[in-house]
């Protein structure tokens, strides 16, 4: 009884914030800087995301393995040793898989000329239709438009192709390198930031609360990612299987692609799919096989997102299937590929933060799915 009281109360003390919130003055005048003050923003994150993509994908990385810091720190394990094989887990995790998949991949794009003409031709009968719709559509517009004729395009043509390519590059690198950097002194200093930081906060009470959502962000994080990580370890596997047992070449890559574009909700899925489906239709002529293989992609997925991922990370990091559709839109849109990757994580630790702040709490309670 005293639980559901609790609760009860919970709620009438939410919907009292809420009214409070709604009755507080309002100022059409807000409306526009609001606006501006968003604007702002987005451009900043725009412009700095060369800047701010390692900070953000270091400062993950190093909740996610914080756990791993304080147990070694148990046994008194050197911090900075901790830290040293760490970072140098984490660039076997990234140079290892390239490694190991960079001769299939590497098939599959010596093949793609001859895999367009293949592809050309198992689609003739489709494509036959389409011409025929499209050539009508034209000769409409033709009769309509009294046959004038068409005005020439001039492209410009890039003069520096692959010096643009090779800065790109060396761009990448350049981050790749700052985050790993940045995520030993991290995993370093990180309790050392954390106390000066809450030295700079004045009241005792905010001083506590802080440390409370640090603790909780770095408890919540590090499960959700590791939880994620093994999930979607799973999912490569029982996809690798599956194409195997179907009959697709090299189903390992397959396998290491679902893995990876599982860590994008929803579009992750929609592209691997799409991929596998492609990879079917130049590797088989029956039509079975080639729809068997993007069937067994969407169910295997389809069973790890409806059971078995929110069996693992139950309701506390729950989150709206909508919130996180549009955060991996928005974040794919601002930064592309690293938005992508990034959106669900910072949108849990948002998530987070607004549990435990008040005035927050409505924001929170949207965001979550229950």
């Amino acid at each position: 009884m005293s639980t559901e009281r609790e609760a009860e109360g919970g709620g009438s003390q939410q919907r009292i914030n809420l009214q409070t919130m709604f009755r507080r003055p309002f100022e059409v005048r807000s409306i526009p800087l609001t606006l501006l003050a968003i604007l702002a923003f987005m451009t900043t994150l725009y412009l700095a995301q060369s800047f701010l993509i390692p900070i953000v994908f270091a400062w993950l990385i190093s909740v996610m393995f914080a756990p791993v810091v304080h147990f070694a720190e148990g046994w008194r394990i050197p911090r900075v040793l901790v830290s040293v094989v760490l970072v140098a887990f984490v660039v076997a995790l990234l140079v290892v898989p390239v490694w190991m998949l960079a001769a299939p991949a590497r098939d599959w794009a010596e093949r793609a000329p001859e895999a367009v003409a293949e592809v050309k031709s198992k689609l003739l009968p489709l494509t036959e239709q389409i011409q025929k719709l499209d050539d009508t559509a034209e000769e409409m517009k033709n009769a309509t438009a009294g046959n004038k004729p068409r005005p020439l395009e001039v492209r410009e043509q890039d003069p520096m192709p692959l010096f643009r390519m090779a800065m790109g590059q060396l761009k990448k690198l350049a981050g790749v390198l700052i985050g790993l950097v940045l995520l030993f002194f991290m995993l370093t200093y990180s309790d050392v930031f954390m106390r000066k930081t809450v030295r700079l906060i004045p009241r005792f009470s905010d001083k506590r609360r802080a440390v409370v959502i640090a603790e909780e962000i770095q408890v919540q994080i590090s499960r959700f990612l590791a939880t994620i990580t093994a999930v979607n370890i799973g999912l490569g596997l029982a996809i690798g299987l599956a194409l195997w047992g179907i009959g697709l070449p090299n189903p390992i890559l397959w396998g290491v692609v679902a893995a990876l574009l599982n860590y994008v909700p929803y579009l992750g899925l929609l592209v691997g799919a799409a991929l596998v489906g492609l990879a079917a239709l130049l590797s088989f002529d029956e039509p079975g096989r080639m729809l068997a293989c993007p069937a067994a992609y969407l169910a295997i997925n389809a069973i790890e997102g409806n059971v078995i991922t929110p069996m693992l990370i139950g309701r506390s990091l729950s989150l709206n299937p909508v919130i996180v559709f549009l955060a991996v839109v928005f974040w794919a849109w601002l930064w592309g590929i690293p938005g992508a990757l990034l959106a669900v994580p910072v949108l849990a630790a948002f998530k987070i933060v607004c549990d435990r702040i008040e005035q927050l709490a409505p924001l929170g309670d949207f965001l979550g799915r229950h």
